[in-house]
């Protein structure tokens, strides 16, 4: 299979002229069917779960307004890169200049994971300060990490889209692109899982912690009792939205290695990269916006007590819905056949009657 000469800076690493042109033209039918599939359960999924978080009042969290907002970066990448490369590779309507053509998809894909690492940020702050976390993420302070999580990609984007457009392209072109693997990659990797860890031991060490307090505190007042019961449910929330950040840190470091890997062998040219290698990476970015909202559905228990009563809601609705469409239709049924008895019984004393006069 055939290498892809790429020589761009960007994110997804196939936006030059070269490299785009054999993208397009070699990739097979398989390839974009799944990309499709990728793209529709990104949107769908993402959509559902951003409407229920909006919603749903019992959503309106403070973690819940950071997975809002990931959701939102997953849904524009659903809605944009493949319907985008569809577009070109079908319909030849391509922006011309291929820098141009990845400001979006870079912007996207970067406020993703930025998005991710504030999700990381609040998820730190309330495990290992819990008693200031009220005071620390206040209503004000989500605002504006979420702010922040949607300006920088477009600072970096942005940056990116003039320097490739500068005369200085060829010189602080490489520069960039190592710049792009390091701040997109690396350091989110390893600051993300570091992170996780951090907190992973701090959770460990607090269900210690609790496991010894109720073996030498095993009586106790119903004031005290019932006290205790709601902390028990605060750390059950906390260990819930614990286990999906786990999960979703889990799956960006492996779906981002590919492409690390990729664009090491491109840079530095330490190895040869196929089009199969090509394919895989651009495959697993997309599938890491698509994975997402799978670990909220099923695994943060909030918001997949709304989605199963949202989903048992919608099915309680069409089974009444085609239970009323049958009852109205035998009703005209049989509406139509008393009508037709009626006529025909009409018809049968009207000839009788001129039987009668004959």
């Amino acid at each position: 299979m055939p290498g892809i000469n790429q020589s761009d800076a960007t994110i997804m690493n196939c936006t030059s002229k070269d490299g785009w042109e054999a993208y397009l033209q070699e990739t097979n039918t398989g390839f974009w069917v799944l990309k499709i599939i990728i793209a529709m359960v990104t949107v769908i999924g993402n959509g559902l779960v951003i409407f229920l978080i909006v919603t749903r009042k019992k959503l309106h969290t403070t973690d819940n307004w950071f997975i809002l907002s990931l959701g939102l970066s997953d849904l524009l990448i659903g809605i944009y890169i493949t319907p985008s490369e569809l577009i070109c590779k079908f319909f030849l309507a391509c922006i011309k200049q291929p820098d141009v053509r990845s400001f979006v998809p870079n912007f996207l894909i970067i406020s993703s994971i930025c998005n991710l690492c504030a999700l990381t940020v609040d998820r730190y702050v309330a495990i290992l300060h819990p008693l200031r976390y009220v005071v620390l993420m206040t209503s004000r302070r989500v605002k504006q990490l979420v702010f922040l999580a949607w300006f920088l990609p477009l600072i970096i984007a942005g940056a990116s889209l003039i320097l490739d457009m500068s005369q200085y392209k060829n010189t602080v072109g490489s520069y960039l692109i190592v710049f792009n693997i390091v701040l997109v990659s690396l350091i989110p990797s390893l600051a993300l899982t570091i992170v996780y860890l951090r907190i992973y031991i701090v959770v460990l060490n607090q269900r210690k912690m609790t496991k010894s307090q109720l073996t030498i505190n095993m009586s106790g007042q119903p004031e005290d009792n019932e006290r205790k019961s709601r902390k028990r449910l605060e750390r059950s929330r906390d260990r819930s939205s614990i286990r999906v950040l786990g999960i979703v840190i889990t799956f960006f470091v492996l779906c981002w290695q590919p492409s690390t890997y990729r664009a090491i062998c491109e840079h530095f040219k330490v190895c040869h990269v196929t089009l199969a290698v090509v394919q895989t990476s651009r495959i697993l970015i997309l599938l890491n916006s698509c994975v997402n909202f799978t670990v909220y559905a099923l695994l943060k228990r909030d918001i997949r007590k709304e989605f199963l009563a949202k989903w048992k809601t919608t099915i309680q609705y069409y089974r009444e819905r085609n239970s009323s469409i049958s009852t109205r239709s035998v009703s005209s049924t049989l509406s139509t056949f008393s009508t037709s008895l009626r006529y025909l019984d009409q018809k049968i004393e009207l000839a009788a009657l001129n039987n009668n006069v004959q």
